[in-house]
C-alpha cells in the first residue's frame, strides 16, 4: 500500500507539472532547468561556431542548386595585377630598394616573354650571363684565398656545387624569385610545353644570375659582390668539406702538399684492430708524418681505413689553413676607387 500511495503522489505531481509547463512561453523554456527523478536537463542552442556553420552550409548548398562554383584563388592573376607591389616587397626582402625599377623587369624578363614586339631586347638573357661570369669570378676568389691550400680540383668541386642548378633554384625559391619572372608560358606548367628546349629550373637559375648583373650594372661591383656572398656562398655553412670535395689521388695530393711544406712523406699506420679473424674486424688506421698523426679513420678493411684516414688528413690541413674573414683583392680595389672618388 506505501508503495502504491508513492506512485500515485508521483504521477500527481508529474501531472501538476506539465500543466504549469504548458502554460509557460518558449522562451522561458528555453532558459530555465527541468528538474525530472533527481536529474538536472538544459536546453542546448548551439555555440557561434554550430551557428557559423550551419549557415555555411546553407550557403554552399544554395549556390550548389543555383549553380554558382565557388571562386578560386588565382596566385598568378594576383601577383600580374598587382606586380608593382610584389617587386617593391621582393626589393624590401632583398635590401635592393635603390636599385633602378627598369633594370629589375629587364632581369625578371624571360627571352621568351614578347608583350611588345618593339622591346623584344629587353630581357635578361645577357644580363644572365653578365651574373653567371660575376658569380664564378667572385666564388673562385673567394675560395683561393679562404682555402690556400685546397688545389684546383678541390676548388672546383666547391664552384660547382655553389653553382649547380639544385642549389641556385633553392635560393631562388627561398627569396620568392620565381614568381616574378616573365614568360610566355605559365612558370608552373611549362613542364607539359615538350617542345621546348629548356625547363622550369633553366628558366629560374637565368633569372637569379641576371638578377646578379643588374646589380652589378645599375649598383656596381661592390654590391654584386655583397650578393653573391650573403646568399651564394653563404651555402657553405653547415656543411662537411668531406661530403663536397672528390679527389682521383688523394694520397699523391696530400704527398705534395706536406713536401711543399718541407715535411716528411706521410706513412699509414695500424694503430689499433679489433677481431682480426672474425667475421666483423675493426682495423684503426692514422696517418702520420713523421711522429706527428695528421688524422685517423676505422673502418673492417684496411684499405678502406687507409683511404679514409687519409681524406681526413686532407680536411684537417685544409682547415687548418682556412682564413675566417680573408682580404680579397676586389674588395681593396673598391675601396681604392672609393677613396679616389670621394678626392
Amino acid at each position: 500500500m506505501a508503495a502504491h500511495s508513492q506512485v500515485l503522489s508521483c504521477l500527481r505531481l508529474l501531472q501538476r507539472s506539465c500543466t504549469i509547463w504548458g502554460s509557460r512561453s518558449p522562451d522561458f523554456i528555453g532558459n530555465r532547468a527541468i528538474i525530472l527523478s533527481g536529474a538536472t536537463c538544459r536546453f542546448y542552442r548551439g555555440s557561434n561556431r554550430d551557428t557559423r556553420r550551419r549557415e555555411r552550409n546553407e550557403r554552399a548548398r544554395q549556390r550548389k542548386r543555383e549553380g554558382i562554383k565557388p571562386k578560386v584563388f588565382d596566385k598568378r592573376e594576383f601577383i600580374n595585377i598587382n606586380y608593382d607591389k610584389e617587386l617593391f616587397a621582393f626589393k624590401s626582402r632583398l635590401s635592393l630598394q635603390s636599385i633602378d625599377d627598369s633594370v629589375l623587369k629587364q632581369a625578371l624578363t624571360h627571352e621568351s616573354y614578347q608583350e611588345d614586339p618593339q622591346l623584344a631586347d629587353q630581357n635578361n638573357s645577357k644580363l644572365s650571363i653578365l651574373g653567371y661570369n660575376l658569380t664564378a669570378h667572385h666564388i673562385t676568389e673567394f675560395l683561393c684565398f679562404k682555402y690556400p691550400s685546397l688545389n684546383v680540383e678541390g676548388i672546383r668541386c666547391l664552384i660547382d656545387f655553389l653553382t649547380s642548378r639544385e642549389s641556385i633554384v633553392k635560393i631562388a625559391q627561398l627569396t620568392a624569385l620565381p614568381e616574378l619572372i616573365k614568360t610566355e608560358f605559365d612558370l608552373d606548367m611549362l613542364h607539359q610545353e615538350k617542345h621546348l628546349n629548356y625547363v622550369k629550373e633553366d628558366v629560374i637559375c637565368d633569372a637569379f644570375y641576371a638578377l646578379i648583373g643588374a646589380i652589378y650594372s645599375d649598383k656596381g661591383s661592390h654590391e654584386a659582390n655583397k650578393f653573391i656572398q650573403d646568399f651564394i656562398i653563404t651555402q657553405l655553412q653547415g656543411q662537411e668539406l668531406s661530403n663536397l670535395l672528390t679527389f682521383k689521388d688523394p694520397e699523391n695530393l696530400l704527398k705534395d702538399i706536406l713536401l711543399a711544406e718541407g715535411k716528411p712523406k706521410p706513412e699509414a699506420r695500424v694503430i689499433r684492430e679489433s677481431g682480426k679473424r672474425t667475421h666483423l674486424p675493426v682495423f684503426v688506421v692514422g696517418i702520420f708524418s713523421g711522429d706527428t698523426m695528421l688524422g685517423e679513420a676505422a673502418s673492417y678493411n684496411i684499405t678502406k681505413a687507409k683511404n679514409q684516414a687519409t681524406l681526413a688528413s686532407l680536411m684537417k690541413l685544409f682547415e687548418r689553413d682556412m682564413k675566417l674573414d680573408p682580404s680579397l683583392p676586389s674588395e681593396k680595389e673598391e675601396i681604392k676607387f672609393q677613396v679616389h672618388e670621394r678626392s
